[in-house]
């Protein structure tokens, strides 16, 4: 009789998960950070509502009212959104666009072309991300 058998160890892959943890919000913080910043960079100008209007949230933090208050400044006509809950997750970071026009401007509209500053400062990130990671659990 042939037995097949499969058996997962997973002690190496937590020694890597438990060395990862108590980075991981470091990590996910400078990587909204650098995504806020890219976004700003990238971001188109009329009255600089958008370009300012990028927050960033964490688990325990956010600066969504200064930066809504600093959209607001820029240009008082600017719908700001409501503020979306923190990340659930401890680790968790998210850049954030708090005026409404930002979506538009991003995705475009049926008569305007999009100019995906925040989706191509995300997409910029992301390798970045993963390397990160990578070298905070390395041997």
């Amino acid at each position: 009789m042939i037995r097949i058998r499969s058996r997962l160890e997973t002690g190496r892959l937590d020694a890597y998960i438990k060395k990862l943890d108590p980075m991981e919000a470091e990590i996910a913080k400078a990587s909204a950070e650098r995504i806020r910043a890219s976004a700003q960079a990238n971001a188109p100008v009329d009255t600089g509502s958008l370009r300012t209007g990028i927050a960033v949230q964490t688990h325990t933090s956010s600066d969504y009212s200064a930066v809504a208050s600093a959209a607001k400044g820029q240009n008082p006509e600017a719908v700001i959104l409501p503020a979306p809950p923190l990340p659930s997750r401890k680790g968790a970071a998210e850049a954030v666009v708090v005026v409404e026009h930002g979506k538009y401007v991003n995705y475009g509209t049926i008569n305007m072309a999009p100019r995906p500053f925040f989706d191509r400062a995300v997409a910029e990130e992301r390798p970045r991300l993963v390397d990160e990671a990578k070298r905070a659990i390395q041997p």
